[in-house]
């Protein structure tokens, strides 16, 4: 990503975070239509399925937890945040 853009640009955490998530997710899309082409053409490639299953079963654990990272991250700096000042 950071190649096509001019070298002074600047890339926010977030959007990096974004594309991430979005390439990922991409992948797994890819990968899980593959999986269906295959089951409903009735391919002898079984030994495709399972690894391809079993890859989308990690890549969405992984997720989750990253995931609730980061929406622990971000409730504890928002409560962090919100706290009244001390006299």
């Amino acid at each position: 990503m950071k190649t096509t853009l001019p070298e002074n640009a600047k890339i926010a955490k977030e959007a990096k975070e974004c594309m991430q998530e979005c390439a990922g997710e991409f992948i797994s899309f890819i990968t899980s239509e593959g999986e269906t082409f295959l089951v409903t053409k009735k391919f002898i490639y079984l030994f495709f399925i399972s690894p391809t299953s079993s890859y989308i079963k990690w890549f969405y654990c992984l997720h989750k937890i990253e995931h609730d990272r980061l929406l622990a991250t971000r409730s504890t700096t928002s409560l962090s945040l919100n706290l009244p000042q001390g006299n």
